[in-house]
């Protein structure tokens, strides 16, 4: 890096996109955002910690290139694009007003004066949390929510608890492929906007850096070499 080891080994050279401090109640922890080549991710890695000595050479500094940033655009698209699958599975999973439900176990009701089976629908006509349930928050447990549904056929409102009843029909509610992409790739453009926004400038430094580096070490190596032209230069 730009990622400096105890023993001063560089790690990460071009590759570090943002770095940030954790600090918690006794101790502070340094992470640096890096982009791994290998693994073809983005993921952060602890550079320092007040929790122990962590040596003189020890450190970091952003320094991402712009192959870097265009690596790590595709990440994060790729990694919206999951995110927003998995999230658009549990939207239309989830119960709320309007939708069709069926019960998930036979339900036995005394105001409809039958037993409910599963299989049977009805839509969603109130959704909230329910009343008189003041044990449960007494004793630190989260009340379920609760489900006004209207049957096909019934005249009254059954409340139910939400995980009684399951929507119907949810894989019609997903979002598009097509839709989820342009979202995914508008939400890894923002991401890299933001990085360059904020790090612009201490990009450039760090690409100085390691181009300064770069002619030390080539300096050095000729030194070692014997080639004394080299050096001079």
């Amino acid at each position: 890096m730009a990622v400096l080891d105890y023993d001063g080994k560089r790690s990460f050279v071009g590759r570090v996109l943002a770095e940030r401090e954790y600090n918690g109640y006794h101790d502070s922890d340094f992470y640096a955002l890096v982009y791994s080549d290998e693994t073809d991710s983005v993921y952060e890695v602890e550079f320092a910690t007040t929790r122990g000595g962590c040596g003189a050479a020890f450190g970091t500094y952003v320094d991402a290139t712009d192959e870097t940033l265009d690596k790590a655009e595709a990440v994060f698209k790729r990694d919206a694009l999951d995110r927003l699958r998995l999230n658009d599975i549990e939207s239309a999973k989830t119960v709320e007003k309007g939708k069709t439900v069926t019960v998930t176990r036979k339900y036995r009701s005394r105001k409809l004066g039958r037993t409910l089976n599963p299989g049977d629908t009805g839509t969603v006509v109130w959704y909230g949390r329910g009343f008189g349930q003041t044990y449960a928050e007494k004793y630190g447990r989260t009340p379920p929510m609760r489900a006004g549904v209207k049957f096909e056929g019934e005249t009254e409102t059954l409340f139910l608890d939400s995980y009684d009843v399951e929507v119907v029909g949810w894989e019609d509610l997903l979002k598009s492929e097509e839709t989820l992409r342009e979202e995914a790739d508008r939400a890894g453009r923002n991401r890299r906007r933001e990085l360059e926004t904020r790090y612009a400038k201490r990009y450039a430094e760090g690409r100085a850096k390691n181009e300064r580096a770069a002619t030390a070490l080539e300096a050095l190596f000729a030194f070692l070499r014997g080639d004394s032209k080299a050096v001079a230069a």
